[in-house]
């Protein structure tokens, strides 16, 4: 690709008229499955079909301070990126779901589930456990 290149298909699929959150649904799965793009080069009538495999993308950059603000968990991005719903100097509070595992229900519907060590003590954290989760681990 090239820039003005653009993706005109995903799996067959048309991605004309769809917001920017759909292309992104359709772009997600699991990692080692293939995703077939259709991209339309820049000025040109012609177009290449690509076939390519997800991988985990793994920021190594993103971290989350977790805090107690009013008696309610709030948690912000302190990275240079934001990572889901939390960016940095945006504290936002999660509602509880469990001891453990809580969620933002905003544009990601982010769920964090914590981790704790054999001592009970928490040592990391799960970002949208599941399929495609994001592991994490506490910032010291």
């Amino acid at each position: 690709m090239t820039v003005g290149d653009s993706v005109t298909h995903i799996d067959n699929v048309p991605v004309a008229g769809l917001t920017a959150e759909q292309v992104i649904g359709k772009m997600r799965g699991p990692a080692n499955t293939e995703i077939r793009l259709r991209i339309m080069h820049n000025g040109q009538g012609d177009r290449n079909d690509i076939t390519i495999v997800r991988a985990l993308i793994r920021i190594s950059n993103a971290a989350l301070k977790v805090a107690t603000d009013r008696g309610r968990l709030s948690i912000e991005a302190t990275g240079p990126f934001p990572v889901f719903d939390f960016e940095r100097g945006k504290s936002k509070a999660v509602i509880p779901i469990s001891s453990t595992e809580f969620y933002f229900d905003d544009g990601d519907h982010t769920r964090i589930v914590f981790v704790k060590d054999g001592s009970g003590k928490v040592s990391g954290a799960v970002l949208n456990p599941g399929p495609w989760e994001v592991r994490g681990r506490k910032k010291e």
